[in-house]
């Protein structure tokens, strides 16, 4: 395993070489605004986690986000309700914005003050494709998580 910084959006990666990525990805608060996350941001970032997420094995991604931005999200992912956001002249082309993943558990936290939400996603198999996309409700809990919830994450260092 190894652990890369640097800008997301341009990932020194090859196409499909990642089989996960975890991010805690702009709110929009500490780092940029929110009109440039929701302008153009977050889609350009799922553009380019498309791009190296690999698509035969699976590939999964566990993001972190302001419960605020999260339509935002889901939709620079393929899922939710279009918005009428303007994209940046920099940002991707409209046409560009094919990125589909499935959206598999969504967690409801606190960060401090903040309302956050960890979305996982992965992309579709054959049997996600009947229906079109479902979005989960939002829960307290993980699949993985035990009753006392974020009190086991220790464990998992």
């Amino acid at each position: 395993m190894d652990l890369l910084q640097g800008d997301a959006c341009r990932l020194p990666l090859p196409d499909g070489s990642v089989d996960a990525i975890i991010c805690d990805i702009p709110f929009g608060r500490q780092h940029g605004t929110i009109e440039e996350c929701r302008g153009g941001l977050y889609k350009a970032l799922l553009l380019e986690f498309d791009r190296v997420v690999s698509r035969e094995k699976s590939g999964r991604m566990v993001l972190i986000s302001s419960l605020e931005q999260e339509p935002w999200v889901l939709e620079a992912a393929g899922l939710g309700q279009p918005f009428t956001e303007a994209i940046p002249e920099s940002g991707p082309s409209p046409s560009d914005l094919k990125v589909r993943w499935t959206c598999k558990a969504r967690r409801e936290l606190k960060l401090g003050f903040l309302d956050a939400v960890i979305l996982v996603l992965r992309w579709p198999d054959e049997a996600d494709g009947k229906g079109g996309p479902v979005l989960p409700a939002k829960s307290n809990r993980l699949w993985w998580e035990t009753t006392a919830g974020r009190g086991d994450w220790a464990d998992l260092k």
